[in-house]
Formats: C-alpha cells, sequence, structure tokens
C-alpha cells in the first residue's frame, strides 16, 4: 500500500493493522480507512482486551505450545502473540523477540508488553497490560487477568 509509508502496517493472516498516531501518517481516520479499503481491507473496532478476555478459562497452558494450537492450547507467548494475530498485527514466536522499546512503566497502555523473569523460570514470562491496568498471561494454571502489581 503505497498510501502508507512503508513499516506502519503489517498484514498478518488477511488482517492489517496500522497505527494512525505513528509519526509519518498524515491522513485523518476517514481517509485511511478508504485507502485500506481500496487496498481490500474493512474496517473493524477490535479490542486487544476484548479479544483476551474472551479467553480466560479457556486455555490449557502447556509450555512451548506452538501457536498454531492457541487459544486452546497455549504458554505465554503463544497466546499473546495469537491476540495480536487476531487484531491484525504481527509478533515473533519466541518471547525474546517480542522484546521491542522500553517504556516507562506509568502511564500503562493496553497492549504493553510486560517481561518479567523470576527463578521458576529464568527465561522469563510475558504479559499484556489490558485496558483496566490489569495484565493477562497464560501460565500453569491457565489464562488469566490479574492486577499488574500482582503481576509484576
Amino acid at each position: 500500500m503505497e498510501d502508507f509509508p512503508k513499516g506502519y502496517y503489517i498484514p498478518y493472516e488477511g488482517r492489517c493493522a496500522l497505527d494512525l498516531d505513528a509519526p509519518g501518517i498524515t491522513v485523518d481516520d476517514n481517509t485511511a480507512i478508504e485507502i485500506l479499503a481500496r487496498n481490500g481491507f474493512t474496517h473493524q473496532d477490535l479490542s486487544l482486551s476484548s479479544t483476551a478476555r474472551e479467553q480466560i478459562g479457556k486455555v490449557k497452558y502447556k509450555h512451548r505450545a506452538e501457536t498454531h494450537l492457541a487459544p486452546e492450547i497455549a504458554d505465554c507467548t503463544s497466546i499473546i502473540r495469537w491476540i495480536y494475530g487476531m487484531n491484525g498485527i504481527w509478533l515473533p514466536r519466541r518471547m525474546l523477540s517480542q522484546f521491542g522499546t522500553s517504556v516507562m512503566t506509568k502511564p500503562l497502555k493496553e497492549g504493553d508488553l510486560v517481561f518479567i523473569n523470576s527463578p521458576k523460570k529464568p527465561s522469563g514470562h510475558v504479559g499484556m497490560v489490558t485496558d483496566k491496568e490489569t495484565v493477562v498471561h497464560a501460565n500453569e494454571k491457565g489464562f488469566e487477568e490479574i492486577p499488574y502489581t500482582q503481576f509484576v
């Protein structure tokens, strides 16, 4: 899509997410929707938090689960990747590859990924901040939503 600067969108399984607040995007929301429609996309209002909450209590945890098994069977990275994918955003499979730009912990924004280490899991763990400053994550208990302060 030549109407948008390269790197501002990534198609994923027939979906495309576009950050309209990104530097270099100089069109308003309606124009962006028109451009996407010309390129075969339809507008959908999606929510990472809603997609995640639909899976609470349904996910069976399996260490190193492959993404294609999600959402039924997942680990912390594969379920986060699946949630983003369902919202048109591609993420790498491995947790270490999901690291991006470090941000201040306040204010938290929906979709921020939070990485932690623990003695039990030296390779780390990842969760996603929701719209209510809670964190969703997969662990041995399944897939749950907990207060941010309990996660970190």
